[in-house]
């Protein structure tokens, strides 16, 4: 009987074609067989495959050293390479005066796709030399932080922020084996 109704169902969506809007990547259906399409009801989720851009926002100090690095590299947050950027344009942030928006256009490793809304990392081999570290914004005050050294004393060190986002601060000038002192 099951035999039967699946040849059924097969021979009616064979009077059917299905169209998407647009060519994509096929990534997962909201179907299973035997669920009835109604029309205007979404069956699939589809990635488009136009040419995707990569956004990062860095500040305007920065900006010199990611310009002069014309090829990134995307990553997941496992470290896995996902493809390849090619740096396309700059351009001012809506959110702050002091960043700038970077684009790279995102070439996919045929391997492991890369859609639209993914979070991706971008590395390059040649940013910088020094070790960065991300800290929550209470523990900096005016470019320095309280930190225990390894003979357990607080010390107040100087640090370089680099970037931020809304909680934390990217900083360099930290040593290995130091632990921050949140305020």
């Amino acid at each position: 009987q099951a035999y039967v109704q699946t040849k059924m169902i097969e021979n009616d969506m064979e009077k059917y074609f299905y169209l998407a809007p647009f060519d994509g990547l096929f990534l997962s259906s909201h179907m299973i067989p035997g669920t009835t399409i109604v029309p205007g009801d979404s069956i699939a989720t589809i990635s488009e495959v136009t040419p995707l851009l990569a956004k990062i926002v860095v500040s305007k100090k920065l900006l010199s050293t990611y310009q002069q690095r014309k090829y990134v590299h995307f990553i997941n947050r496992k470290g896995k390479v996902l493809g390849n950027g090619k740096y396309s344009k700059t351009e001012k942030s809506a959110r702050s005066p002091k960043l700038i928006e970077i684009y790279y256009t995102v070439q996919s490793n045929p391997k492991s796709h890369i859609v639209a809304g993914m979070p991706i990392r971008i590395i390059s081999q040649h940013f910088t030399t020094q070790k960065c570290v991300n800290i929550p914004q209470s523990a900096v005050l005016i470019n320095k932080i309280k930190v225990l050294n390894k003979e357990n004393q607080i010390a107040t060190k100087s640090v370089n922020i680099i970037g931020k986002t809304k909680t934390h601060y990217f900083v360099t000038g930290l040593k290995d084996g130091e632990k921050v002192i949140l305020n």
